[in-house]
């Protein structure tokens, strides 16, 4: 019998912060501590992957699988070339500049897009505890792109708790996409490292109240 108490929303724990703050870090830890309570963990991470040639590049791995593939790189872009209304290749974010008077603009590899939203697909045709999507950027929200399945996933309901991770300037964006029985919890972080502790601390009293007794 399940002991875990009945809810009548799906609770959804966003967690949001600037560039650097340790989103990724909390939801991989999220995962990992979830996990240690005998729920079951689908969704995607966004993590470091190194290249070997000095760009910051990263993959996303399915969590439930532990398959990744190479997402994109974060290259320099000369300014003039630089499109403020963000081509299919550029970050979530936006271009931010860099030395030199270059912008930073992502590079994805496009073709990631469908892998992913398959690994998303699975986690509504066998919903996991606890669903988490590392993240829901401009792509997602404003572009129709990235992976798709993600919001709608999101806004669905029907899970016990997901986690999505949202940049501040995307947050009034992502809030209004979000719909129908569905809690949301804020969960703000920095670089500083209380925020940090009291974030994790944060998702670990969501994990433990959706987990079994």
């Amino acid at each position: 019998m399940d002991s875990r108490p009945r809810q009548d929303s799906s609770v959804l724990a966003v967690i949001t912060g600037e560039s650097g703050a340790g989103k990724t870090t909390l939801c991989a830890d999220a995962a990992d501590y979830a996990k240690s309570c005998g729920l079951s963990v689908g969704g995607l991470l966004s993590l470091p992957h190194d290249a070997g040639d000095g760009y910051e590049w990263r993959r996303v791995a399915d969590i439930d699988s532990g398959e990744w593939r190479v997402l994109g790189r974060l290259r320099p872009q000369p300014s003039q070339q630089c499109d403020h209304s963000f081509s299919l290749q550029s970050e979530a974010g936006g271009p931010s500049q860099a030395a030199g008077h270059t912008s930073l603009a992502w590079e994805f590899q496009t073709e990631v897009f469908p892998w992913a939203d398959a690994c998303l697909a699975r986690c509504v045709e066998q919903p996991p505890d606890v669903l988490i999507v590392d993240e829901v950027g401009r792509l997602e929200l404003t572009r129709g792109g990235g992976w798709r399945a993600a919001v709608p996933l999101l806004a669905a309901g029907g899970y016990r708790l997901a986690i999505a991770v949202v940049r501040p300037q995307l947050m009034t964006a992502f809030g209004r996409s979000m719909e129908g029985e569905v809690l949301l919890h804020i969960v703000e972080v920095t670089a500083e490292a209380g925020s940090r502790h009291a974030a994790r601390n944060a998702l670990r009293r969501l994990i433990a109240s959706v987990a079994p007794k």
